[in-house]
């Protein structure tokens, strides 16, 4: 069970029980947790309490802050993609008398605090998602998402194009987890941005950061609060993925069609989107394998 349908069950279950039951429950459920797990539980629990005052005063005393940070970090990454700062690079010399081999190695040095300033944009991304500062973030994590660091030195030689994001950490030159720090820009996209913008930024970023693996529901895993409009958000993206035909809008396409709770406009999307998306017919008939719609099924499946 995805995580929209898994949450719908647990809300729709939950708005049927009384405070007393509810609360049956959570101790039913700290009674059965293994010992390991019972420090996380209780600070969950704790922060789960807290969470509307600290939101308020993190927003009373550390939004403008943030806001400065966010601002200072903006012009230092415009100056690293103008190419005004960059870092330097000479060959290996001793690459091939330790392992006798004949492709060479680079080393990349960081004479100008290029990689300090990107890390700390990759931290601020995490405090933009923490206080919910979704305007600002999100206009950062497009900054980051198509930063381009320029080399000098051997690696022009050797390969010259600039650095990316995901270039840096296949390097491991960052420090932080770029997989998070991508979904958390993911995340600030939908947030900052107005519904009708989002499934395209959302998708030009997935490309930028090279996230082949990530999917909506991790989105959906990430930040505060569930996503708003979520509902009117899924129709368009659908469609947005239905018009591009590649292996990433596929895969993207078949998530967000086992989102959808209208079997009718499952089979719709099957239809329009045949052309770039036949996999989705195939899906649909694994979907319901087992339900026993025969007939139904074996319609579908000659069309």
């Amino acid at each position: 069970m995805n995580l929209p349908l898994f949450l719908n069950e647990v809300d729709v279950l939950a708005s049927e029980l009384s405070h007393e039951e509810l609360s049956g429950f959570i101790h039913e459920m700290a009674r059965t947790l293994p010992e390991g797990r019972r420090e996380h539980f209780l600070s969950t629990l704790k922060s789960f309490g807290e969470r509307g005052a600290l939101q308020k005063q993190a927003k009373d005393d550390g939004y403008n802050a943030l806001r400065a940070d966010v601002e200072a970090i903006k012009k230092k990454l415009s100056e690293i993609n103008d190419g005004e700062r960059c870092l330097d690079s000479e060959y290996n010399i001793e690459w091939d008398e330790w392992y006798n081999d004949d492709v060479d190695e680079v080393l990349f040095m960081d004479h100008e605090g290029v990689l300090d300033d990107i890390n700390e944009a990759m931290e601020l991304i995490h405090r933009c998602v923490d206080m919910e500062v979704y305007q600002e973030g999100g206009e950062l994590a497009e900054m980051l998402s198509v930063l381009e660091v320029e080399v000098n030195g051997d690696y022009n030689d050797f390969d010259g194009v600039p650095l990316y994001l995901h270039s840096l950490a296949e390097k491991r030159r960052l420090s932080c987890d770029f997989e998070k720090m991508a979904r958390e820009c993911l995340y600030l996209t939908y947030m900052g941005n107005e519904l009708a913008d989002r499934p395209d930024k959302i998708y030009r970023m997935m490309e930028n950061f090279g996230c082949h693996d990530t999917s909506l529901e991790h989105i959906l895993q990430t930040g505060n609060e569930e996503l708003p409009q979520f509902d009117e958000f899924l129709a368009r993206w659908i469609r947005y993925l239905g018009e591009r035909k590649s292996r990433d809008a596929g895969r993207l396409l078949c998530e967000a069609q086992t989102m959808l709770q209208d079997e009718d406009a499952q089979i719709e999307n099957a239809r329009k989107y045949v052309a770039n998306h036949p996999l989705l017919y195939k899906q649909l008939l694994e979907m319901k394998l087992d339900s026993g719609e025969n007939e139904k099924m074996l319609a579908i499946g000659m069309e």
